[in-house]
């Protein structure tokens, strides 16, 4: 199976990548990192390191466990995005996503044929 994940960066998105990857799905993962450039605008750190979706795509890529993770960082209000996101063909798309992006996408049409 093709899996988007939208928002994979974090408490919900990564484990759900990991453990689709881990069952032989082909995983793709879309983060903005927005959360991560307000705290950067706003001058906050985490009060612990943590490390990125990056990070952990490439942990998770070299250890060999399951299939590779995929990434593609952009905004999903962004229509080029959401064109090269189609390109992943995904069978579904799970969306890991904070409630106040959600309220923005409903104003954008995420059906992809």
């Amino acid at each position: 199976m093709n899996i988007l994940i939208l928002g994979g960066d974090g408490y919900l998105g990564l484990p759900t990548a990991t453990h689709f990857a881990a069952q032989a799905d082909t995983v793709w993962v879309a983060h903005s990192f927005s959360k991560q450039k307000w705290g950067l605008e706003d001058g906050f750190e985490p009060s612990l390191p943590i490390p990125t979706l990056h990070h952990w795509a490439k942990y998770w890529n070299d250890c060999g466990v399951g299939k590779p993770i995929h990434m593609e960082v952009g905004d999903l209000a962004n229509h080029r995005f959401l064109c090269n996101l189609r390109e992943t063909k995904p069978d579904t798309i799970a969306p890991q996503i904070r409630r106040t992006v959600g309220a923005k996408l409903q104003k954008i049409k995420l059906s992809f044929p």
